[in-house]
């Protein structure tokens, strides 16, 4: 059995992990036996001029882990930030009760894993997306050999784009038809 099929009916907290130590955490969860959920998506960026794929954190430095008697534990692991603890009442706080972690239930934590694995809607705008790297068809444009990321439709129909030049941002319209995917 997975440790999902075992904490299936137990609820789920929240940590905070520190920058860049998600997987030094993961790793700490996994020796203690405690179950985590951490949503990513696969993403491609050119570094150096090459393509790299790499997986990219969904919820930033979030982990999402199962409440079980040894939570306490978690806060003192390498890489733990802090545990995101329930907001007490005035009569908890002045009964000396301990703060627990704020609890995420079973059938919510079922639905947002449904919802992270389920692949995103895109809207096609003419054949391009939003964030689509696109360049000018015509080699004598203004921006010919320049690689902006397409904006959608602007007035008129027009499509737009955005470029860099001299460090700052150009919303750029061209007809349609005048821009293609780089």
């Amino acid at each position: 059995m997975t440790p999902t099929e075992l904490n299936s009916d137990l609820n789920w907290g929240v940590l905070i992990s520190k920058h860049h130590e998600h997987q030094r955490v993961t790793q700490g969860l996994r020796e203690k036996g405690i179950d985590y959920f951490i949503p990513t998506e696969a993403d491609e960026v050119y570094l150096h001029g090459k393509r790299v794929h790499r997986e990219r954190l969904v919820i930033g430095s979030y982990i999402l882990f199962v409440v079980n008697e040894c939570w306490k534990e978690i806060q003192t692991m390498i890489g733990v930030a802090r545990v995101i603890l329930a907001s007490p009442d005035l009569k908890t706080l002045n009964e000396g009760k301990e703060l627990e972690p704020a609890k995420i239930n079973v059938k919510q934590m079922d639905a947002f894993r449904e919802f992270v694995s389920r692949p995103p809607v895109v809207k096609s705008i003419d054949g391009f997306f939003y964030g689509q790297r696109v360049t000018p068809v015509s080699v004598t444009h203004s921006f010919a050999f320049h690689i902006g990321v397409f904006d959608g439709k602007g007035r008129k129909g027009k499509l737009a784009a955005i470029f860099k030049m001299f460090g700052r941002d150009c919303r750029v319209m061209f007809k349609p038809g005048e821009l293609q995917a780089a």
